[in-house]
């Protein structure tokens, strides 16, 4: 949902309740609240959050590729079916702890880092794609919003002047100091005007779903 910060609660007001509005705390308020779109645009995005997890995931399977394989130990006997026993004086009875430890290739253990590390980069640089995408899209759609929202209000007293000059005309042609056709255009400029007005309406709640 896109709100313009002057009627956003959480927007934050830089002046007291006795201190007329500036064009500076405007556009502070205006900075505060389109933060605010912003980082939540970004906190709650699906897209944009399962982005971030993979670059997370990548990342931390870098010190994972250059890293030894896991060693691996065993335990073994022979000749005693007692676990780790052997039998007195039989030459083929054993037991023994043994441990071992895959060397790789000279350069793989590298090789495999760098390519870790490069899909983690790819996955970065798609996630700030992803990120930029919906920043401009949440900025784009907050001062069309604005823009609409203001707008509306301007024609709201444009609608207001017009329907003062209907009524005037009105009055005038009822005790004959104006003809038909002043009444007629004043009706028509004003149907127009409401006509541009649910336009305008109906683009700024379009805003609302961005």
């Amino acid at each position: 949902m896109i709100i313009c910060a002057q009627q956003v609660p959480v927007s934050v007001s830089i002046k007291s309740p006795e201190q007329p509005s500036t064009p500076q705390a405007t556009e502070q308020d205006h900075a505060v609240g389109l933060q605010v779109l912003v980082r939540e645009a970004l906190q709650n995005n699906p897209g944009v959050q399962s982005a971030l997890h993979q670059v997370e995931a990548l990342r931390r399977r870098v010190p994972q590729a250059k890293a030894l394989p896991d060693p691996s130990a065993s335990i073994g006997w022979m000749g005693n079916i007692v676990p780790f026993q052997t039998q007195h004086l039989d030459p083929s009875s054993y037991r023994g702890v043994g441990a071992s430890q895959t060397i790789p290739f000279p350069g793989k253990l590298k090789l495999r880092s760098e390519i870790a590390d490069r899909e983690a980069q790819a996955a970065w640089w798609d996630y700030e794609a992803a990120r930029r995408d919906l920043v401009a899209s949440v900025k784009s759609s907050y001062y069309d919003y604005c823009f609409l929202t203001k707008a509306i209000e301007i024609t709201h007293k444009d609608e207001d002047l017009l329907e003062k000059f209907a009524s005037i005309a009105e009055a005038r042609y009822r005790v004959g100091k104006a003809i038909q056709q002043d009444v007629i255009r004043s009706q028509v400029e004003l149907s127009v005007l409401q006509q541009k007005l649910t336009m305008l309406e109906q683009q700024r709640d379009t805003r609302l779903h961005v």
